[in-house]
């Protein structure tokens, strides 16, 4: 029954993260969009007088479903209290007022104020940020470490911030999409990309299907939502992604073999990000707020706490459905990186001759700050 019960949980969480529901909103100035509250009693704030702006509303649209969001809904509680209850927030879930494709279009036209926009969806405008981040196997060691480079890297690389201005949204927090597993339908033997040959192998890029390719493997190009039933009827012998994702579309339960990889395989970045019209119309005070609350060691505390949670928490059910988990690092990492090598090197040429010409110093830039890190997730 237990695990009859995680598994319509995770079909339920399936479903909000892929729902896309019509619903309206708009925004009438500088002030926020004014789009009304899901009613109730409202709290009574104290005005700690550190923001002298005008009330305003602030629309936020999420493409995860508020179970995942919980870190982010509490930065906007505080937000609140800091302000006085002069700033309060209004949240779509689960990509109910723009899905996860439309969540870039809906910030930077201000159908929406803020947004969790995935950034891989949209890599063709984010060359610098997004795709350079692809990069086969770089020596990020956790999600931690990710998320804390790229919040120091991103913001002080020119070339990466022109991409975010382009679009009319700026980032105030950015989330790595990190992590890669090999979930496996039997219960194989796996130490190098060799011993994929043979075994169809559903991934989401088309580096990752080069690669599976070049091992001997055979790619299998399926959304997400069908990783369930292709694991089920044999369709795929196992999937390469973050486990995080093959548990939510319920596959991991119909796994016999667990890998985890040290080093992601790619990088994706989700942005927190502000219609930038709206983010220059804030007073310097409130700018200053939300910046505080995305970076002091509150929110880290507590955002380290809930990623561990959420890795963890895939782990034990893996423990519990008796499925074994093998680590793949040090060492035994370098063959998985050394064939993917090559693919990288040629995702960055083909940058550089779509006209991206500073990918060679964003990419010796990025390899530098992950190589230097010295920061509170070494």
């Amino acid at each position: 029954m237990k695990r009859i019960a995680k598994l319509v949980s995770l079909l339920l969480a399936m479903m909000l993260v892929v729902a896309a529901l019509a619903a309206c909103g708009g925004s009438d100035s500088g002030a926020g969009s004014g789009t009304a509250g899901s009613g109730g009693e409202q709290p009574t704030y104290v005005d700690t007088g550190e923001y002298t702006g005008d009330p305003m509303e602030i629309v936020f649209s999420f493409a995860s479903s508020e179970s995942f969001c919980s870190l982010y809904v509490d930065v906007e509680k505080r937000i609140t209290e800091r302000t006085g209850g002069k700033v309060t927030f209004v949240n779509y879930f689960g990509g109910s007022l723009a899905s996860a494709t439309e969540s870039l279009d809906a910030c930077s036209s201000g159908m929406c104020d803020m947004a969790d926009i995935t950034l891989t969806n949209f890599k063709d405008r984010f060359p610098y940020s997004q795709q350079v981040n692809e990069y086969p196997f770089l020596g990020y060691k956790s999600l931690a470490m990710a998320v804390d480079v790229m919040n120091q890297f991103i913001p002080n690389n020119e070339y990466c911030m022109a991409e975010f201005d382009k679009a009319n949204i700026h980032p105030v927090f950015f989330v790595g999409v990190w992590g890669t597993s090999l979930v496996m339908r039997e219960n194989v033997d796996i130490k190098v990309p060799q011993d994929l040959a043979g075994k169809k192998i559903m991934a989401t890029s088309d580096i990752e299907n080069e690669f599976i390719l070049a091992a001997g493997g055979t790619p299998v190009a399926q959304p997400p939502t069908e990783m369930y039933s292709c694991m089920q009827n044999g369709v795929i012998d196992g999937v390469m992604i973050g486990l995080y994702v093959t548990n939510i579309f319920g596959a991991l339960q119909l796994a016999k073999s667990v890998y985890m990889l040290e080093n992601s395989f790619t990088t994706g970045l989700r942005v927190f990000a502000v219609n930038k019209d709206l983010w220059e119309s804030f007073t310097p005070d409130l700018q200053a707020i939300f910046e505080d609350e995305f970076s002091n060691e509150t929110f880290w505390t507590e955002a380290k706490q809930f990623w561990d949670e959420q890795d963890q928490s895939h782990l034990d059910d893996c423990e519990e459905w008796g499925i074994p988990v093998t680590w793949i690092e040090g060492p035994d990492m370098d063959p998985w990186k050394e064939m993917a090598k090559p693919f990288g090197d040629a995702k960055l040429q083909a940058l550089k001759d779509a006209g991206n010409e500073h990918v060679d110093e964003v990419f010796a830039d990025l390899n530098a700050a992950i190589d230097n890190y010295d920061g509170r997730f070494k």
